[in-house]
């Protein structure tokens, strides 16, 4: 590109790397508390949560406390169903936003599922399913 100007004094690094923090960056917050984990086991996709063990959750605190695992919040079963990859995922998602407004746990929590959002469309949950892999018993 000869008519972007070359700075040689790294302008153009940084701006890539400022684009990829404000874009990219996996915690984009930094008052974490807890996490939602997605997983499939045997055919249903499950969301299970993580929670501090903390009873007061102060702003600006260092100690957030331990996060623990709290229980299964969703649980999912695709495995006999003949729907496609990207209803799987609609279905799912649908799920889980119920599933999380009416969770007490979660009131008066902002819950960030913007990347699950982004990348959630691009997974082949048919296939992730039907693995035989992730459906084989441990005896």
């Amino acid at each position: 590109m000869s008519h972007v100007r070359d700075y040689n004094n790294g302008f153009w690094q940084k701006q890539l790397e400022d684009e990829y923090r404000r874009h990219i960056k996996p915690i984009r917050y930094n008052q974490i508390i807890g996490a939602i984990e997605i997983h499939i086991i045997h055919g249903q996709v499950r969301a299970d949560y993580w929670f501090t063990d903390k009873k007061r959750i102060h702003i600006d605190s260092k100690n957030k406390g331990t996060i623990l695992w709290q229980g299964k919040l969703l649980e999912r079963n695709y495995s006999g169903e003949e729907i496609t990859s990207n209803e799987i995922f609609n279905d799912f998602m649908a799920s889980l936003k119920t599933e999380i407004k009416n969770t007490s746990s979660f009131k008066k929590r902002f819950i960030d599922l913007k990347s699950f959002e982004r990348v959630g469309a691009y997974i082949d949950w048919r296939a992730l399913i039907n693995s035989p892999a992730l459906t084989r018993r441990c005896s």
